[in-house]
């Protein structure tokens, strides 16, 4: 394993004669790193990009996570199978569409499209600071005989994650750093044709979500305790100061008008939704009900206090509005309330998305995420879930939910590094719905309206198509609903110390 200040040389391949890209297939005609490769430690990564018809005369592996996989040469994992990095006890899983291999001369496994358009690499590394790796991520990697790969566009930085683009003549790459705890940190880099770049950055957030630091089976509950109040760096502070709420005529739903600029006192709010796993701790000690769905138990995910543990990291749901009041209350914070809510996912200049004004279906959990591809209306997501999706939904461990983990999809974070506000699940907050409040609130920290029949959702689910998961839309439930597509995250009031 390298460390951070070995990642330049780790990553800066030297020359692999004869690699091309012919056709639709990444050819290799050797197998082993070149002699002048630069290795810092004993255990720095190896450059290998092997031969991708190897994989055809190899023994194939089932995908399983039921148990960490070594990766040994000579054998093809599937999808759905979890790796040990050598030389670590850290793992991924095999990311659906690819497969993973690894030749007698390379020290780590390399995973690469089912079709051999893309390949990809996998390299931990320790003593890795976010400075370092976004030294790394800021220069020009030659990474092929003739081929160079240069930046572009700026990094992309969550909590737990920092990515970065990069172009060559023919080909785009894609970087993202995974940290876990101690300055421990697993690159990931795809490479492959321009076309299939959205398929990159949606791989790249299901390795990055799979990523585990230690040798706990992930399927396997944690039996450490915790009350799971999350540390102050599990929220993120969002300073008093003035920001633009709402839309403009035709812009968006009458309900979203006027847009105002409104002033906000300074606030903290959950970096992700509540998970499964804070809510069980809250659950155990609090004998407080199991989430249930008001309508049909199939969907239904808890026994009792417990769950799957697959589950752990998903945002918990099949939540009433009063269940959210509750944990919050109990985790010593609150529901936020609608313009807090608003400002933390659109910012101060009120854009469309939480990570900006354009869309990318590989950003957020809503309907075109699973599609794979842009569902240009309403009518067209519905159409998908009722024939594709379905099939999706109606799998044994899917439960008729297609929720994603709380690490997942951290290029649709917002600059300040919230994840989920747009699809996943829908989030209650604490106001009251009323489609014409906007016009009557106070321009200064709007309580929201004092009584009314619903209370507001927002964000969008992992069900809807993205005219739903712009960060202005409103929606409202009656308070006593629990289904599958609504969870929550809580706030603070911000208190500063002169």
């Amino acid at each position: 394993m390298g460390t951070a200040t070995s990642f330049v040389p780790a990553l800066r391949w030297t020359r692999l004669p004869d690699a091309r890209l012919r056709g639709d297939v990444l050819d290799r005609d050797i197998a082993g790193c070149p002699p002048s490769f630069s290795v810092v430690s004993a255990a720095a990564l190896c450059c290998l990009l092997l031969l991708l018809g190897f994989a055809s005369g190899a023994r194939a592996f089932p995908g399983s996570e039921e148990a960490f996989q070594e990766a040994q040469p000579g054998i093809t994992y599937q999808a759905g199978t979890r790796l040990r990095i050598p030389d670590t006890d850290w793992s991924f899983v095999v990311p659906n569409g690819w497969k993973s291999n690894r030749s007698e001369d390379s020290p780590m496994p390399f995973v690469y499209s089912e079709p051999g358009k893309a390949l990809g690499m996998v390299f931990p590394m320790v003593d890795a600071t976010r400075d370092s790796i976004r030294e790394q991520l800021s220069q020009p990697l030659s990474l092929l005989h003739g081929l160079s790969f240069v930046p572009s566009g700026t990094e992309v930085e969550t909590a737990h994650t920092m990515g970065r683009s990069f172009q060559s003549e023919e080909l785009v790459g894609r970087a993202l750093a995974v940290f876990g705890p101690e300055q421990a940190c697993v690159l990931y880099f795809l490479m492959g044709p321009a076309d299939e770049a959205s398929d990159y950055d949606a791989t790249l957030e299901r390795l990055a979500a799979s990523t585990r630091f230690g040798t706990q089976n992930p399927n396997q509950a944690s039996s450490a305790p915790s009350r799971s109040v999350e540390a102050e760096g599990d929220m993120v502070t969002i300073m008093a100061g003035t920001f633009l709420r709402g839309s403009l005529p035709g812009d968006g739903d009458p309900d979203e008008e006027p847009q105002r600029v409104l002033y906000l006192d300074g606030f903290r709010l959950d970096r992700q939704e509540v998970t499964n796993r804070r809510y069980r701790a809250f659950l155990q000690a609090t004998g407080h009900r199991t989430p249930e769905h008001c309508c049909d138990p199939s969907y239904n995910l808890w026994n009792g206090y417990e769950i799957d543990a697959s589950r752990l990291d998903h945002p918990v749901v099949n939540v009433d509005w009063h269940d959210a009041e509750a944990f919050c209350r109990w985790d010593g914070k609150r529901l936020p309330r609608e313009a807090e809510w608003e400002r933390a996912a659109r910012g101060t200049h009120g854009r469309r998305f939480p990570w900006s004004d354009l869309w990318d279906r590989t950003r957020a959990n809503g309907a075109s995420y699973w599609a794979n591809q842009d569902l240009l209306t309403v009518e067209a997501a519905k159409a998908w879930w009722a024939e594709e999706g379905a099939a999706l939904l109606n799998q044994e461990e899917a439960h008729g939910l297609a929720t994603l983990p709380e690490q997942a999809l951290p290029l649709g974070a917002t600059p300040e590094g919230l994840v989920h506000l747009a699809g996943n699940v829908w989030e209650w907050v604490a106001d009251w719905y009323d489609p014409a409040y906007y016009a009557v609130a106070p321009e200064r920290n709007p309580p929201g309206p004092a009584s009314g029949e619903y209370k507001v959702l927002r964000g969008g689910s992992w069900l809807n198509h993205q005219a739903f998961l712009r960060g202005a839309v409103r929606d409202g439930s009656r308070p006593t609903m629990r289904n599958h597509g609504t969870g929550f995250r809580c706030a603070q009031d911000l208190t500063v110390t002169p």
